[in-house]
């Protein structure tokens, strides 16, 4: 039955069994789950009524849950800790969540949350506090806790700091992966620092990694914004002819960046152009320009992109 392998029915059910204090039903439907090969997720444990109780009676509950969980084992049992302590940091108990990882054995992946919600907080040096505690732990920080804390540096414009990092990053033999790269990408483009994303790409590059199509779109946002329209029109043109996928995406930013700057027959020029060569614009971005057209007068020309729109109609 479908709704009985919902992931949000099935983690209700164990939330209700919570909430009535029926924890050996619980335990039985968790049995269950687990020959089903069912998940749950946080919505499991709202009972937990971890802002209000007393310390006490909070810990001898979240003891019991984790207690049944690994006795219960199997997919209910791995999802259903990993999920408790996302659903603990969520609401800001950290201590209670390392005390759910002291009862289950400290794990990269749990130790994942942790640093995420740090860093979701801006406390970026809890998060490095938690990398040392990790060592000790036998934990080795991997790249995605690294990409964590490097995009909070980042987004509080603590670049050299991030780069610190980053150079502690690869001394400790952890390679940066696309992510990593497009951290400083994006962030330099958005402070207007295009020299740096540019080195950053090209970096990204010799190390043989693919960019995102995100880190594409911040660039050529990124261009815009500093006013190098040309720049980012002929970082496009490069992306087209090395055959990057989705330079459709690029294009129909361009024109949109164009298009919010007044510049509407420059963003008709460049849609018109990516048509020609086949490509086809995000269908809302082609239409707005098409109705500014329009309205100001240019009916020759807004009929022009509908007609070489109307090819794309047909797939």
């Amino acid at each position: 039955m479908y709704l009985y392998h919902n992931v949000d029915v099935c983690s209700l059910m164990i939330d209700n069994c919570g909430w009535v204090g029926d924890y050996d039903t619980m335990r039985a439907v968790l049995e269950r789950f687990r020959e089903e090969g069912v998940c749950i997720n946080d919505k499991a444990f709202g009972f937990l009524p971890v802002l209000d109780s007393r310390k006490t009676d909070i810990i001898e509950k979240v003891e019991l849950v984790v207690r049944i969980l690994r006795d219960v084992g199997g997919s209910v049992g791995k999802s259903g800790v990993y999920e408790l302590i996302r659903m603990l940091c969520g609401v800001d108990c950290f201590e209670l969540a390392k005390f759910v990882m002291e009862i289950t054995g400290k794990q990269l992946g749990y130790y994942a949350i942790l640093v995420r919600e740090k860093c979701r907080r801006g406390c970026v040096d809890e998060a490095f506090g938690l990398i040392v505690e990790m060592r000790e732990a036998g934990c080795e920080p991997d790249c995605k806790i690294y990409n964590y804390i490097l995009g909070s540096l980042c987004k509080h414009d603590k670049l050299s700091e991030a780069l610190s990092l980053f150079k502690e990053m690869k001394e400790k033999g952890v390679d940066p992966d696309p992510i990593t790269f497009e951290t400083f990408i994006a962030n330099s483009c958005r402070l207007g620092r295009m020299e740096f994303a540019s080195e950053s790409l090209k970096r990204l590059m010799h190390m043989g990694l693919t960019p995102r199509v995100s880190t594409h779109i911040a660039l050529v946002k990124g261009y815009c914004n500093a006013g190098r329209y040309d720049k980012a029109y002929e970082y496009v043109r490069d992306m087209e002819m090395k055959k990057v996928p989705t330079t459709n995406k690029m294009y129909t930013v361009l024109a949109r960046m164009h298009q919010k700057k007044g510049n509407v027959d420059a963003a008709r020029k460049i849609l018109d152009e990516m048509m020609e060569r086949g490509l086809k614009p995000d269908f809302s971005s082609y239409l707005k320009t098409v109705n500014v057209l329009k309205h100001t007068g240019s009916r020759d020309l807004a009929q022009g992109l509908q007609k070489q729109f109307s090819k794309f109609k047909i797939e």
